[in-house]
């Protein structure tokens, strides 16, 4: 977008929570879409859902144009532990193929037949895929200081100034980045510089 970009990393490029990464790819959120829709209506928990599908879909091209990241399609199953669950399985699909997600429900026996374990029913997608995460924020990174872009690692920022016109950014080893715009993409960690918890690392 011709925005003058630099990236700041506390650890070596690529570490922490992206290497440890189980490195699968999956349009299915932590809460059902079903779930999702009573809590902010289904056009939105729809949006979330395609969204997520969408982005899989991005990274593939992603992939493929820097090349060498062990990307791949694959299949996401997920099955329900207890028959009890199966209608909870069943109204999730159906939510799922009314906004144009590629889902199947199986019953016990497709899941026995195909996967070979016990399972009363389960939702397979085939909208998923497998990366190498640290392969792949390398190559990315490597594209962006290609185009001009300045990565430093091993650089903590202790101090985070806002003002009307920017941001200073102060590190550990005494320099200051001033910025018109700053994104925080730190997991756990982003909680350092939030004042209300939001989220515990189990």
């Amino acid at each position: 977008a011709g925005i003058s970009t630099i990236v700041l990393d506390k650890r070596d490029i690529g570490w922490g929570s992206t290497a440890a990464s189980t490195a699968m790819l999956q349009h299915e959120i932590d809460t059902h879409l079903g779930d999702l829709a009573k809590r902010y209506g289904e056009a939105d928990a729809a949006l979330a859902y395609r969204a997520c599908a969408q982005a899989i879909d991005a990274l593939d091209g992603l992939a493929r144009a820097l090349g060498d990241v062990d990307f791949a399609g694959c299949d996401s199953l997920y099955y329900a532990s207890r028959r009890r669950d199966v209608r909870t399985l069943e109204e999730e699909h159906a939510a799922r193929r009314r906004h144009g997600l590629e889902v199947e429900l199986l019953d016990a026996g497709r899941v026995q037949e195909d996967y070979g374990f016990d399972a009363p029913a389960a939702l397979l997608s085939r909208q998923g895929a497998r990366v190498d995460p640290y392969r792949l924020t390398h190559r990315l990174l490597q594209r962006l200081q290609k185009q001009g872009a300045s990565v430093f690692d091993r650089t903590r920022v202790v101090e985070i100034e806002t003002t009307s016109r920017g941001v200073a950014l102060r590190t550990e080893s005494g320099f200051t980045v001033r910025a018109a715009h700053l994104v925080i993409a730190a997991g756990y960690a982003s909680q350092h510089w939030l004042k209300k918890s939001v989220a515990r690392n189990r």
